[in-house]
């Protein structure tokens, strides 16, 4: 006996969140990449100097990202969560 599967109404949300979220990091480290030449050259930065910059700025970026996927639903922003859980969400009859 086969199991029915449920579409639910919100999966084409995720999908668009995550192509949305992965385009915002790549735009992010182009920007990052164009503005190398004139820090190296307004800093006199050395190759290894400016490794030391994106990583820096990457990590400050993912640390943000990760706090502000942490905050509560009752925020505000939402967080991570888009609606607060009802009753049917908690499995409550």
């Amino acid at each position: 006996m086969t199991t029915p599967t449920v579409a639910r109404p919100n999966d084409g949300w995720v999908l668009v969140a995550t192509i949305l979220a992965s385009s915002m990091a790549f735009l992010d480290q182009s920007a990052v990449n164009v503005i190398l030449a004139v820090v190296q050259h307004e800093l006199q930065a050395s190759a290894a100097q400016l490794l030391w910059f994106v990583n820096g700025y990457l990590l400050m970026l993912a640390s943000l990202i990760l706090v502000r996927g942490a905050c509560p639903c009752n925020l505000p922003g939402g967080g991570a969560c888009l609606r607060r859980p009802t009753g049917a969400d908690l499995g409550a009859a």
